[in-house]
């Protein structure tokens, strides 16, 4: 996975990030959009060296202010 980035698996075999506040998916392109500057509305961000995607900024603030209660249940989600 290209930058350390938190995806899954889409519909079509391409990856696609999800956003750990809201569960949303980004495609392809709003990811790509996101890394080239020329996103209107998702963001990322960096944690622990991991980067995560997010539909807007309210999610990733919310990310930011908590990020253990994201990504640790996400890696119980992972476990099972």
């Amino acid at each position: 996975m290209p930058h350390g980035r938190q995806a899954a698996i889409g519909n079509k075999g391409k990856m696609m990030e999800r956003d750990l506040v809201t569960g949303e998916t980004l495609s392809d392109e709003e990811v790509r959009q996101v890394d080239d500057g020329t996103s209107r509305y998702a963001t990322k961000f960096v944690y622990k060296g991991q980067w995560y995607y997010f539909r807007g900024l309210f999610s990733r603030a919310k990310f930011i202010g908590g990020p253990t209660a994201y990504v640790s249940s996400e890696s119980k989600g992972e476990q099972s």
